[in-house]
């Protein structure tokens, strides 16, 4: 009998574990259900933040952003939609805030924009501006006038003389032309170091000046081309 009652002990003990088992799985479930619900909430809600800007914004958006509030009825979300400028910040440009000292550009006139499509949003708040054309595009940037548009940073110009006795060593017939072409010396430099004359010519170790950094591995290949034809 008592050996009954010890089974059955047992038994109870066993079930009571399962159960409290299940029901700690059951709130552990619940609880990450409900962490996953909050984050997607909150995933929710940045996204609703966002910024729907346009894919390409116009040139010089602060200058523009300043245009079309002094010069259109546009609505704050307009113009900061085609800007790609927070609301908050196109209200502080209205406000004198930000972008103060900044000259407005009128969009109109580099072709950004025209004044039919200005006026079309102006009579629906919801209408979005839309770029006309990318300036961007347009503009090409050009090198200024240097003979050799190599730069040599500071550290590096110690390197010079090196970088020509491995030029004039290797290839005794480049000229002079063609070393300045590579390295952005002097001819002087490049006559001392030739005729052994420099003041310190007994320093100076040839080496391979696109190791030293001096040009690159295509620039020295066009010039020593150049000098086998």
């Amino acid at each position: 009998m008592r050996k009954e009652k010890e089974i059955k002990e047992i038994k109870e003990t066993k079930i009571k574990k399962q159960t409290k088992t299940k029901t700690t799985k059951v709130i552990v479930k619940e609880q990450n259900k409900k962490q996953d619900d909050n984050n997607n909430n909150d995933n929710d809600n940045n996204n609703n933040n966002k910024i729907v800007s346009s894919n390409n914004p116009p040139l010089m958006r602060k200058a523009t952003a300043i245009w079309l509030l002094e010069n259109t009825s546009l609505t704050f979300k307009q113009i900061a939609d085609f800007c790609n400028i927070h609301p908050l910040e196109i209200q502080g440009i209205a406000d004198g805030d930000v972008a103060v000292g900044v000259a407005p550009m009128n969009p109109i006139d580099n072709n950004q924009l025209t004044r039919e499509m200005i006026e079309q949003c102006e009579e629906d708040s919801n209408k979005k501006l839309e770029l006309k054309k990318v300036i961007a595009d347009d503009i090409v940037l050009t090198k200024k006038g240097r003979k050799n548009n190599t730069y040599v940073p500071m550290a590096k110009r110690g390197d010079k003389p090196d970088g020509i006795a491995y030029l004039l060593k290797f290839y005794p017939d480049i000229t002079d032309k063609q070393i300045r072409s590579l390295i952005n010396t002097t001819t002087p430099m490049i006559r001392s170091i030739r005729e052994k004359t420099r003041w310190d010519i007994k320093d100076i170790r040839p080496r391979d000046p696109v190791m030293l950094g001096l040009c690159s591995q295509t620039q020295f290949n066009a010039v020593v081309g150049e000098k086998k034809k």
